[in-house]
C-alpha cells in the first residue's frame, strides 16, 4: 500500500527546492516558535488536529467544562478498522518471526486461523469500553466490512513476504520482515517538549523516517495536520528529520469492499506553522477559559452537537 521509494523521492526533490527551517523543526522545542506557551496542558495531536469544530469549542468543553462526550457509533466502528489495521501488523510479524521458513501461504494461513472470532472480541470489546450497544445488523455489518480489511491486508503483507524472499538468496527472517512489513504499527512517542501528551501514538511510523496516519471518514484538508504533529514530536525525541507523511484513506464500496488511497505530502513549513498556531490558539483558550463561540456550522457526526445546539437539530 505504501510506495517508499516514491516517498523518499518526493521528500528529497520537496527538501531540495523549499526545505525547511530550523526553528521549525521538532528538536527546537526549547525555542519558539516550536516551545508551547504554557507547559501545564498536554494536548494530544488528534485535539490539535482534527478541526471538525471550526470555533474550537469543543477544546473548551472537554478541556475547560469537563465535559466528556460520548464518541458516536461512526467514530467508534472507525476505531474497529484503526485496531484491525494495528492487529494484522503484529499478527503477522509475529507469525512469522516463530517459524524457521517463512512461506507467505504459510503466514496467511497463521493469520487466518481464528480470525473471525478475534474480529468479533475486537468489536464487543471496543464498544463495551463506551458502553454503546450493537444491535445485530450493525454488529453484522462492521463484522463483515472488518474480515474483508483482515483479509484484504493479510494478502497483501503475505504477497510482500514472498516476493521479498524470491528476490534474494537466502535472506534472513529480520530482512525479509524489515522489508515486506517495514511498518511499526501505533509507535510510541513522549510529545511533552512539544506541548502534547506523553504518550502519543502514531498510526504507523516507517524506519525510513515516514509517517503515516489512517482515516476511514471522507477526505478534510486539516489531515495533513495529524502527520505533521507526528513529525513534529518524532523529530523533539530523535532528533532526525521527518518530511514525509502519507494520509491512508480505507473506506468500503457497496459490496463492503476495502478500498485504499494513499496521500503523499510534504511536511512543509506551511504545515507546521499552520499546526503551532492551532495548538497555541487551543492552550489560550484553555489558559483563559475562554469560550471561542459556535462553530457557524456544526459537523453531523460531532460528540459535542447536543451540548452546543440541544438535541433539537
Amino acid at each position: 500500500m505504501l510506495d517508499v521509494r516514491y516517498a523518499l523521492k518526493l521528500s528529497r526533490k520537496q527538501n531540495e527546492r523549499i526545505g525547511v527551517s530550523e526553528e521549525l523543526r521538532g528538536w527546537n522545542w526549547d525555542q519558539p516558535p516550536v516551545e508551547p506557551p504554557i507547559r501545564r496542558v498536554e494536548l494530544s495531536v488528534s485535539d490539535i488536529a482534527n478541526r471538525y469544530c471550526g470555533s474550537m469549542r469543543d477544546v473548551y468543553l472537554r478541556f475547560v467544562l469537563g465535559i466528556k462526550a460520548k464518541p458516536t457509533p461512526r467514530m467508534i466502528e472507525g476505531r474497529v478498522y484503526h485496531e484491525i489495521l494495528r492487529t494484522v501488523v503484529e499478527e503477522m510479524k509475529k507469525i512469522a518471526y516463530g517459524g524457521c521458513l517463512i512461506e507467505g501461504y504459510e503466514v496467511l494461513a497463521s493469520v487466518m486461523d481464528n480470525a473471525e472470532k478475534k474480529i468479533s472480541e475486537l468489536i464487543v470489546k471496543i464498544f463495551d469500553s463506551e458502553n454503546l450497544k450493537l444491535n445485530d445488523e450493525n454488529y453484522r455489518k462492521i463484522f463483515n466490512k472488518g474480515l474483508r480489511l483482515w483479509r484484504f491486508l493479510a494478502l497483501k503483507y503475505a504477497a510482500n513476504i514472498d516476493h521479498v524472499r524470491s528476490k534474494y538468496n537466502s535472506p534472513s527472517i529480520d530482512s525479509i520482515i524489515s522489508q515486506a512489513i517495514p511498518q511499526v504499527a501505533e509507535y510510541k512517542v513522549d510529545g511533552t517538549p512539544l506541548g502534547l501528551s506523553k504518550n502519543l501514538s502514531v498510526d504507523v511510523f516507517l524506519p525510513t523516517y515516514m509517517v503515516v496516519d489512517y482515516k476511514t471518514g471522507s477526505r478534510k484538508n486539516f489531515h495533513k495536520l495529524s502527520t505533521t504533529g507526528y513529525a513534529l514530536a518524532l523529530e523533539a525525541e530523535l532528533e532526525v528529520e521527518v518530511n514525509i507523511g502519507a494520509i491512508t484513506y480505507i473506506w468500503f464500496n457497496s459490496n463492503s469492499l476495502p478500498r485504499v488511497r494513499v496521500e503523499y505530502h510534504y511536511i512543509s513549513e506551511e504545515l507546521r506553522r499552520e499546526f503551532l498556531e492551532t495548538r497555541d490558539a487551543l492552550l489560550e483558550i484553555i489558559e483563559h477559559s475562554r469560550d471561542p463561540g459556535l462553530p457557524l456550522k456544526c459537523y453531523t457526526y460531532c460528540p459535542y452537537k447536543s451540548f452546543c445546539r440541544g438535541d433539537s437539530e
